[in-house]
């Protein structure tokens, strides 16, 4: 991965979670060969929180991805790049109300979380919260 191209990134992303329950077999092996850390790799992939935090990430990732190769030619033309970023904000307030998207995603988290018995959770609500409000919800979407 290159540390300064958002589109490695992207499709590490993508890649790790097309790959989840092979990687997860693979550090369950490692563990039972005696791995140390290993088991504690694979407890932490294998949260829902995890799964959640894999799945949003890759999604806006890849509305990005035009801006971050766009702002890496070596012929960046300024109006065009910045009519680039642009359109990746707006495209970013809209996917943000929308809950359609919201539920389209979701759906992949479940099925990602089945493969490896993991049962959707919500997070702890904290008793006093200092910074931000509790959200409130019923369910773990």
């Amino acid at each position: 991965m290159c540390e300064t191209r958002w589109s490695s990134r992207a499709d590490a992303l993508n890649t790790f979670k097309s790959a989840h329950s092979i990687i997860v077999d693979t550090l369950d092996k490692l563990a039972t060969d005696g791995d140390k850390n290993a088991k504690q790799l694979k407890l932490a992939i294998q949260d829902f929180g995890s799964m959640v935090a894999l799945v949003v990430a890759e999604h806006v990732l890849q509305y990005s991805l035009a801006l971050s190769n766009l702002l890496q030619r070596p012929t960046l033309d300024l109006v065009e790049a910045a009519s680039e970023a642009k359109t990746v904000i707006a495209s970013f307030r809209r996917i943000r109300q929308d809950y359609n998207i919201w539920q389209e995603l979701y759906r992949d988290i479940p099925t990602l979380a089945d493969k490896q018995d993991v049962q959707p959770s919500k997070p702890r609500t904290a008793g006093r919260q200092q910074h931000r409000n509790n959200m409130t919800a019923d369910t773990p979407e």
